[in-house]
């Protein structure tokens, strides 16, 4: 096995991980809770629609520019109503395509060669491992934001995976 195979086989394991724990805080919240409040920016609704449209971004195997008109979670999930987002139930359908999605990018990415492929997105790095890391590090920076939303509706976070 090559140090590039064994890399991409331990990031896909944290990923499966993080993502697991994202679902797993998600399924927790009760639908009255879900979208409240409103204008707050760590509403859960709101994390969770944001890590839907981070992960179509770094996902994203096209042209950049192009990214844009193509993208399917385009709402601003500051700025909209939390009633324009996903409901908790679609949403953790959305949240799973995410994860298998991720796990399909980086074994296809890995084949590659994580560290000889540009990263589309200057602000990551240079290379799809630099990409990957960030977004493996974005996942987890809104699990944790997740879980503290759960804590102070009283509720158990997700234990550390």
């Amino acid at each position: 096995m090559s140090a590039e195979s064994t890399c991409r086989d331990e990031l896909v394991d944290h990923f499966t991980r993080a993502w697991d724990m994202v679902i797993e805080a998600v399924e927790r919240f009760p639908d009255a809770d879900w979208s409240s409040p409103d204008d707050h920016r760590y509403t859960p609704a709101r994390l969770a629609y944001h890590l839907l449209k981070a992960t179509e971004r770094y996902t994203y195997t096209g042209d950049p520019q192009a990214y844009l008109a193509q993208q399917r979670f385009n709402k601003d999930w500051v700025e909209a109503p939390v009633s324009d987002l996903l409901a908790r139930e679609p949403c953790l359908m959305e949240l799973r395509a995410a994860r298998d999605r991720s796990i399909r990018w980086l074994r296809e990415a890995g084949a590659h060669g994580l560290t000889e492929t540009p990263s589309l997105w200057s602000w990551v790095g240079g290379s799809l491992l630099s990409q990957a890391i960030y977004a493996l590090r974005h996942i987890q920076h809104h699990q944790a934001e997740l879980n503290q939303a759960l804590k102070r509706l009283g509720l158990q976070p997700v234990k550390w995976r």
